[in-house]
This record gives structure tokens, C-alpha cells and sequence, in this order.
């Protein structure tokens, strides 16, 4: 009879990005490759003009600008929202769900009813720091850290205590459930003859 699989110890935290050098390419804009070193660079520089509200609507169309400004509301501990539309009953229930909700455009027509935040002009990065922060690594350690810090779900009665921790209780036991059971490669390796 096999026992149950050991518990796994919590993931070490990843890097916001992968990339084993200051210089090693990890996007293109505009057809130029865009550096590490270059690429945080824009999304500190990003961070530090995003204002304190915990949630932000990434509204930008240019790919490279989207990923600096997703990047720099996770640094932030920012919650990026994606809602499906810029129509006023959708911009409605995203401030209804978060009234600290700003955007971020990158397209100047772009106007809904909320507060926008400005994105720096850019520059280019000097010397080759590669300073790559660190993110939660797994579900478990996400779930650990919304049971310290969900305030912010509570305002504007959208979500309450209970529904947050029967959420976190739900994740958790879908969480046994898998972790309780051979993947199938396991049993390929231990049951297949």
C-alpha cells in the first residue's frame, strides 16, 4: 500500500523576470532589443510614478509599455485589473468592485471616469545593475499572503470576510487534493508493469 505523497516544502520565490545578465535581451519595442538592465529599469521608473491605490487598469496597447506597467504594479503590490471593455458600466463596476482604482494609458484618446495616472517619459538605464525583484512562488505562499493583507477586498462590500476565507479554503483544499495524488507521471514510473 503507498502512503501519502511527502508535503513539498514551499517554493523558493521566482524573479519577476528571467535573465541571467544586465545584458541579456528580453524584449524588442519598436524592433530594438530592449535589455534586463533596460527592461527594469522601466518598470522602476514606472513604479515610482504609479500612485497608492491597489488597483490599477493597464489600458496600454503598446505590448512593451503593457508588460512595464503589469510589472510595475506587482513590484508595487498592486493588483492589475483586466476588464473586457472601456464602456461606462464596466469602468462603473471597476470602481464600484475598487474605488482606488486608476489607469494607465499609453494612448492619449483614451478617457474613462477615473482617475489616470501618467507614465514617465522614457530614458535609457545607465550602467548595467540588474536589480530583479522577487515574487511569491507558489499558491500556497499567494494564499498565505492574502490571509494577512485582504483589507482592500473588504471596501465597498463587494467581497466579505467570509467569502474571502471560504475562497482561501477552497484553493487550499483543491490544493490537498492534488498534492494527495500520484501525477501521472508518478504512476507511470510506480504502477505501470
Amino acid at each position: 500500500m503507498s502512503s501519502p505523497a511527502p508535503r513539498r516544502s514551499p517554493a523558493p520565490p521566482h524573479a519577476l523576470i528571467a535573465a541571467g545578465s544586465a545584458t541579456q535581451i528580453v524584449a524588442t519595442r519598436r524592433g530594438e532589443p530592449v535589455t534586463a538592465a533596460q527592461f527594469m529599469h522601466d518598470v522602476r521608473r514606472v513604479g515610482e510614478a504609479l500612485p497608492e491605490g491597489r488597483h490599477v487598469l493597464n489600458f496600454c496597447a503598446d505590448r512593451y509599455r503593457f508588460a512595464v506597467v503589469f510589472c510595475a504594479a506587482i513590484t508595487r503590490g498592486q493588483t492589475t485589473l483586466l476588464p473586457p471593455t472601456t464602456t461606462p458600466n464596466v469602468i462603473a463596476a471597476m470602481r464600484a468592485f475598487a474605488a482606488d482604482v486608476f489607469y494607465v494609458t499609453d494612448d492619449e484618446t483614451i478617457a474613462v471616469d477615473l482617475p489616470r495616472a501618467s507614465l514617465p517619459g522614457e530614458t535609457a538605464c545607465s550602467g548595467d545593475s540588474l536589480d530583479i525583484p522577487q515574487v511569491p512562488g507558489s499558491l500556497p505562499e499567494v494564499l498565505t499572503a492574502l490571509e494577512k493583507d485582504h483589507e482592500y477586498l473588504l471596501e465597498g462590500g463587494v467581497f466579505t470576510e467570509d467569502l474571502i476565507e471560504m475562497w482561501i479554503n477552497l484553493k487550499r483544499e483543491e490544493i490537498d487534493a492534488i498534492r494527495l495524488r500520484p501525477h501521472p507521471y508518478e504512476f507511470d514510473m510506480y504502477y505501470d508493469i
